[in-house]
């Protein structure tokens, strides 16, 4: 058996507007475009070891 691991590292991404109103509620259509900023210097990381 080949054992491996694996490691995901990604930035954190905040979104400002998307979800501040919506133009139907019904269908949840956001009612601004999206603005958002990520954050580099703040990232997740998980490894898998096997």
């Amino acid at each position: 058996m080949t054992s491996s691991n694996a490691t995901a590292i990604a930035c954190s991404n905040i979104a400002f507007i998307k979800y501040w109103a919506n133009s139907d509620h019904p269908l949840r259509l956001a009612a601004n475009s999206s603005l958002s900023m990520n954050l580099a210097d703040y990232r997740a990381a998980a490894r898998r070891l096997s």
